[in-house]
């Protein structure tokens, strides 16, 4: 069954491989030279052809993405964003230019982001513009990985990787599994599922940390005349350029935990296609005052971002705190009307744990 499993994880792996060459030797893109009217249109497909078309004046942001893979061999992938999907001819989907040269990208963007007609074979611009450091990534950054779920969402897709790949069933009669029984047949129910807490905490937290490290590491956030430049990873290396005449704010976000370590996470609000705001990730969980000062920088006015805010009406706050309260309210009293009926023994603790965690989320 081991062996079964593994024949068709290797064949699904090579059929990826077939698969993905094809789709590269089949992919060819036009970019038209008017920035008005003009599209840039992505032709892709063996069997089934399909045109992906985006219109030059919509594109609002352009994205680079180079995997470890990638900048071993001198490619990026690179995206466009309209704030809406792509129009096409067999249906829609994202408009994602794979194994670009690196050296073609700086080229590609200012033809892409451009105001003025520039042709695609055209030689590159003049002198870049003065660029402004609005943010630079800080290793003390890293005491808001731990506030996030992302530790143990990775375990937990490791623990079905494995589940998936067949590798389950020989684990439960290894000497490894044996000696973990015995370990808590010796410490009995209280203690393992103490120690197996502790060791999850510290797995997820130290996972947090590296995957935020990984991710985030090396960020840098710049503005350069009219676009907004953001470089951040450290293996899998990651731009993206916004243009700033669509910028129509920020958000701090701040939940509770980072909030409490006086952190916020900003998100540019750009606007897309009929005016339909969208946000895209600027500076992750950071110190608050780093995140205002950069906010404060991109809108031009400290008094919209720290200035006295006007609050809701009575209707308005009665109406936010029903709706936010209600459903943990119900649970909440459910949860105790059982427990009087039935007894703490039949009601766990951690259900009533799991509804303080998620009411105060």
């Amino acid at each position: 069954m081991l062996f079964r499993s593994q024949s068709w994880t290797w064949a699904v792996l090579a059929l990826s491989g077939v698969l993905g060459v094809a789709r590269w030797f089949t992919t060819s893109y036009r970019i038209e030279a008017d920035p008005e009217s003009g599209q840039v249109q992505l032709r892709v497909g063996l069997l089934q052809r399909k045109v992906l078309s985006v219109p030059r004046n919509r594109i609002r942001s352009v994205e680079t993405d180079a995997r470890l893979l990638h900048r071993l061999l001198g490619l990026a992938v690179l995206r466009v964003s309209t704030g809406q999907e792509s129009r096409g001819e067999h249906g829609s989907g994202a408009f994602e230019l794979d194994a670009v040269k690196v050296d073609e990208v700086p080229r590609l963007r200012a033809i892409l982001l451009a105001e003025s007609p520039r042709p695609a074979d055209g030689p590159t611009a003049g002198p870049a513009a003065q660029s402004t450091v609005l943010a630079r990534w800080q290793p003390s950054w890293l005491r808001y990985a731990p506030l996030s779920l992302s530790g143990l969402l990775m375990m937990a897709a490791a623990a079905g990787v494995v589940y998936q790949s067949g590798l389950f069933g020989p684990l439960q009669h290894s000497r490894l599994v044996e000696s973990g029984l015995a370990t808590v047949q010796k410490l009995g129910v209280t203690a393992t599922v103490a120690v197996i807490a502790a060791a999850v905490l510290v797995a997820s937290v130290l996972l947090a940390v590296l995957r935020s490290l990984v991710t985030y590491g090396n960020l840098v956030l710049l503005r350069q005349a009219d676009v907004l430049h953001l470089r951040h990873g450290l293996l899998r290396l990651r731009e993206h350029t916004y243009d700033m005449s669509r910028l129509r704010g920020g958000t701090l976000r701040q939940p509770l935990l980072v909030r409490v370590l006086g952190g916020a996470r900003l998100d540019a609000v750009m606007t897309g296609v009929h005016g339909a705001g969208e946000s895209s990730i600027l500076l992750p969980p950071c110190p608050a005052s780093t995140a205002e000062a950069v906010l404060t920088g991109l809108v031009g006015d400290p008094a919209v971002v720290g200035g006295p805010l006007r609050g809701h009406g009575r209707r308005a706050v009665a109406r936010r705190w029903t709706r936010a309260l209600g459903i943990p309210v119900l649970v909440g009293v459910a949860l105790g009307v059982l427990t009087v009926r039935v007894g703490t023994v039949g009601v766990p603790a951690w259900l009533w744990a799991v509804w303080v965690a998620m009411t105060a989320w």
